[in-house]
Formats: C-alpha cells, structure tokens, sequence
C-alpha cells in the first residue's frame, strides 16, 4: 500500500513540474525612431492567448512551456514572428510597411495607396491637440499652409 501511494505522489509531482507555466516580457520598438510602440499585438501562434503591448512599449504574455512561436503585429508594420526558445525577456523591432496595395485611411472610409490620385499628408495628434480647433478640417487647413 506504501509503494502504491509513493508511486501517486511521484507521478502527480512529476507531471505538475512538467506543465509549468512561464511568463516572457520585453519591449516593442519602431525600428527606425528606436521609441516603444503601443497597441501591438502579441499572439501565441496555435493558442487563444494573445496580449497587447502598453503606452511605453512594455509587454508581458504568459506562456505554456517557453517553446512557443509568438506573432508580432500592428497595423502599418510589417509582422514579425518570434521563436522563444526557452527565454525569459525578448525585444523585437518592427518595420513600418508601405506598399502600392495599403489601405489609407482618408478620413471617411479607407482606400488602396495605388488607386489614389491626389496627395497623402500625415498629421501627427500632437500637431492637431496644440492649436485650439472648432474641426478637424481646420486643423489640417493650418498644418498645410504651413
């Protein structure tokens, strides 16, 4: 009866050590301006678990054994696919992408880059927020004359 109940207490402890979980952490960064990225997608490929990064970059996603592949992915950047082997602390850098097929957001729809035919300007928020504005229009009025 001794040997029996050793041989369950090894079995359960031995599978409870195989299935622990782990917890991987980093940073996301665009690859040209070296500054954290928000909002990125991380996706535990095969898994439901997916996680998003925060304000300044900074990720944590909990894993099944460290052996998995994770998807990296943000809208205008290239994704990227990472293989954790076993590590602890991963920072990736992403690409932005710009191709004749992206989608453009043109402020009441979105349409494919190639199929344009009047100009594209980029507003950052910041430029936008520093002026006191009645619209939108007027805010990119102000920034296009300038």
């Amino acid at each position: 009866m001794n040997k029996l109940f050793a041989f369950l207490i090894l079995v359960v402890m031995s599978s409870s050590s195989m299935a622990q979980d782990m917890v991987l952490q980093g940073k996301v960064f665009d690859f040209v301006a070296k500054e954290g990225l928000s909002g990125v997608l991380i996706k535990i490929v095969g898994r439901d678990n997916s996680s998003l990064t925060t304000e300044d970059g900074t990720y944590e996603i909990k894993l099944k054994d460290g052996f998995e592949y994770l998807i990296f992915s943000l809208f205008r950047y290239q994704p990227q696919t990472i293989y954790v082997d076993g590590q602890t602390e991963i920072d990736v850098e992403l690409y932005e992408h710009f191709g004749r097929n992206e989608k453009i957001m043109i402020g009441f729809g979105q349409q494919i880059r190639a199929e344009l035919t009047s100009s594209i300007s980029k507003i950052k928020a910041e430029e936008v927020t520093s002026a006191p504005l009645v619209s939108l229009e007027q805010g990119s009025q102000a920034w296009l004359q300038s």
